[in-house]
């Protein structure tokens, strides 16, 4: 969830300098994955799966009936090259947070504490770079 937070707060910033260069209105906005961190339902599954320590899943059988693309992935380039924005973590690294905080939420712990320690981790790493105009 904060990579694209990232990227939408990026783009709000920029919406709130009154946009100088109109880099912000130029259409649409896409925040995700980089090609290389893309996965399938199906991998991110078995990494939550072994991030987790256990657990099970199948993969459904195909009825012939319905098509589903095998890979979604979003086109960030516009994000990167206008906004200088760029995810901070890769895939197994979200992996690994992702499972942390639910592991956290199901002990009772606290995961107000443990979402604030994600964030102010994850903003160390360079969130709300300036824009590239």
């Amino acid at each position: 969830m904060l990579e694209p937070l990232s990227g939408y707060l990026t783009l709000g910033a920029l919406l709130q300098q009154r946009d100088p260069a109109g880099i912000a209105a130029r259409g649409p906005w896409n925040f995700g994955p980089t090609i290389p961190n893309a996965r399938s339902v199906g991998a991110v599954v078995a990494a939550v799966i072994r991030e987790w320590g256990g657990g099970e899943w199948t993969q459904p059988v195909n009825d012939g009936v319905t098509h589903e693309a095998t890979l979604l992935r979003l086109a960030i380039d516009k994000a990167q090259m206008r906004l200088g924005w760029h995810p901070r973590w890769d895939f197994d690294e979200a992996i690994r947070r992702t499972v942390d905080w639910y592991k956290a939420y199901y002990a009772g712990a606290d995961v107000a504490g443990r979402a604030s320690a994600q964030i102010a981790d994850y903003t160390r790493r360079g969130v709300g770079v300036a824009p590239a105009v």
